[in-house]
C-alpha cells in the first residue's frame, strides 16, 4: 500500500479467501482481526483495501459480507468484479435494471466516499451452480458493459472499470461498446441512497484530524484560478476559515501559499486573533 501511494493510486485491490464451510460469523470476526492488525500501519497513506467480491461459492466475500467488514475497519473498499456477482447470481445481470438493483445495494450500504469512483472490474465468463469456471471472450457470454453504463449514468455513479479479458480483441469489443452507451447519454435519475457528492459526505474522524490545507489570495476567473496575488487584494479570508473551523470543532494544519512576507504576517495576525492559532508559511 505504500508503493500505492507513492504512485499516486487509491485502492489496493485484494481478495478475502475460501470460508473452508466455516460459520460465517467466524470468518467474519476473522478478517475484521486480520484487517484491524493492518489499518495503524496504513491508514494515514490515503489508499483504502480494496475487497474484491467473490467469484465461487467456496469463497467469503459477497457484496453483504464486504459491506458488514467496512463497517466495522473504514479503509475497506467495495471492489465490485461484475462477472462475479453474475456468475454468483446465476447470470442475473443481463439488464440495465439489474445493473441498477446492484448499485441501488451499494449506495445504501457503503458511505459514498467508499464510493466515488467505484473500483470494479469487466469481462465475460462462464459459470454453473457453484460460481464462475473461466473467463471467456467478449460477446460469447451473457454479460454487457453497455448496460453497466447505462445504470451508472442513470444512477450518476463514476466507475473506473478495469478489463479483465485476456483477448485484445475483447478489450476493444468493451471500449467500442463502452463509448456509443457513454455518448448516447443517460438522464441521471433521482436516488434513494446516500449522495456521493463530497459536500454531502461525513467523512471518518481520523481524515480530518487534522485537516491539511493551503491558504492564499488569488485571482479567478471563469475557468478557475489565473495566479496567487497579495493577501489583502483577494476576497477570502483566512479568518472566516478560522471561525468556521472554531466552531466545527476541527483542527486545522494552515499552510501559507503567499508569495510575500506582507501577506505571511497579515494572515497569521487575523488568523491569530481569530482563534489564538499560528498558522505556518511554505518557506
Amino acid at each position: 500500500m505504500k508503493l500505492t501511494a507513492a504512485m499516486g493510486g487509491h485502492v489496493v485491490v485484494a481478495h478475502t479467501g475460501n470460508h473452508h464451510d466455516r460459520d460465517p460469523e467466524f470468518i467474519l470476526d476473522l478478517v475484521t482481526e486480520g484487517l484491524e492488525r493492518i489499518e495503524p500501519k496504513v491508514r494515514h497513506l490515503g489508499v483504502g483495501l480494496g475487497l474484491e467480491t467473490a467469484g465461487k461459492a467456496s469463497q467469503f466475500g459477497s457484496l453483504g459480507d464486504i459491506s458488514l467488514l467496512a463497517q466495522r475497519v473504514e479503509f475497506v473498499r467495495p471492489v465490485v468484479d461484475w462477472a462475479h456477482v453474475h456468475a454468483m447470481s446465476n447470470g442475473g445481470l443481463t439488464s440495465t435494471e439489474a445493473f441498477a438493483a446492484v448499485l441501488a445495494f451499494l449506495r445504501e450500504s457503503f458511505p459514498g466516499w467508499m464510493l466515488d469512483p467505484l473500483h470494479c472490474q469487466f469481462t465475460d465468463n462462464q459459470f454453473g451452480d457453484k460460481g464462475e469456471i473461466r473467463h471467456v471472450p467478449y460477446g460469447s457470454g451473457s454479460l454487457k458493459i453497455s448496460q453497466l453504463a447505462e445504470a451508472a449514468m442513470a444512477d450518476g455513479m463514476r466507475h473506473t472499470i478495469i478489463s479483465e479479458a485476456r483477448e485484445a480483441e475483447s478489450h476493444d469489443a468493451m471500449q467500442v461498446e463502452l463509448l456509443a452507451a457513454l455518448s448516447a447519454g443517460v438522464d441521471a435519475t433521482e436516488t434513494a441512497g446516500r449522495p456521493l457528492g463530497s459536500g454531502a459526505i461525513e467523512f471518518p474522524g481520523w481524515m480530518l484530524q487534522p485537516l491539511h490545507n493551503h491558504f492564499t489570495a488569488n485571482q479567478f476567473g471563469d475557468k478557475g484560478e489565473i495566479r496567487h496575488v497579495p493577501y489583502e487584494q483577494g476576497t477570502n479570508k483566512v479568518g472566516h476559515l478560522a471561525e468556521a473551523a472554531a466552531e466545527a470543532g476541527l483542527t486545522l494544519t494552515v499552510i501559507s501559499e503567499s508569495r510575500e512576507e506582507s501577506s505571511h504576517a497579515a494572515m497569521q495576525a487575523e488568523f491569530e486573533s481569530a482563534v489564538g492559532c499560528l498558522l505556518y508559511t511554505s518557506d
